[in-house]
């Protein structure tokens, strides 16, 4: 393996570029790079192993910063691959609004078990990210989230002592009495 292949496939994955639209460029300019799954195994064995070994090293850092602050403020929010009722990848994330952190992220697969269908990627990923938080031991003064039924059903059920208060979306504070 060349030290340039590796370079280059960094390149293209770091910058959010993909194989076909580089191999497009090279084709224009007639300069030969790497194949395809010359590519892909460089990522697999090399850079997606780097890059999770660094997500996790920066995690335990904000995580162990927010364990010690007494007032928590985090913001939730779900993306799915494709709109609709067809998405077949979602991912949650819960962001610290005070630093503009992402504290933690779920990928779900809607062929897991325990994800019924697209939906319920949504909460499923929030109380797998709440579940978390509650064994890093971080209290939540305030989380900002959607205002699907089933989110105020996992937060009422499951997480009601980690939580102080609750915002759905942009409207006022509810109490979570009213959960």
């Amino acid at each position: 393996m060349g030290v340039g292949n590796l370079l280059l496939s960094a390149a293209i994955l770091f910058s959010g570029n993909t194989y076909a639209r580089m191999q497009d460029i090279s084709d224009y300019l007639k300069l030969p790079i790497l194949c395809k799954s010359q590519f892909y195994a460089l990522q697999k064995r090399y850079l997606f192993p780097v890059i999770n070994e660094t997500w996790i090293s920066c995690q335990i850092g904000v995580l162990d910063g927010l364990s010690r602050e007494p007032k928590i403020v985090l913001s939730g929010d779900g993306r799915c691959d494709s709109p609709g009722h067809s998405a077949k990848y979602g991912t949650y994330s819960l962001m610290d609004v005070d630093t503009g952190l992402i504290v933690d992220f779920v990928v779900l697969n809607k062929a897991d078990p325990s994800v019924k269908n697209s939906n319920a990627m949504e909460p499923m990923g929030l109380k797998q990210c709440l579940s978390n938080m509650k064994k890093w031991n971080i209290s939540i003064n305030i989380l900002t989230t959607d205002r699907h039924k089933t989110v105020r059903k996992i937060l009422r059920v499951n997480f009601l002592k980690l939580l102080t208060s609750l915002i759905f979306g942009i409207s006022a504070r509810v109490s979570l009495r009213k959960l």
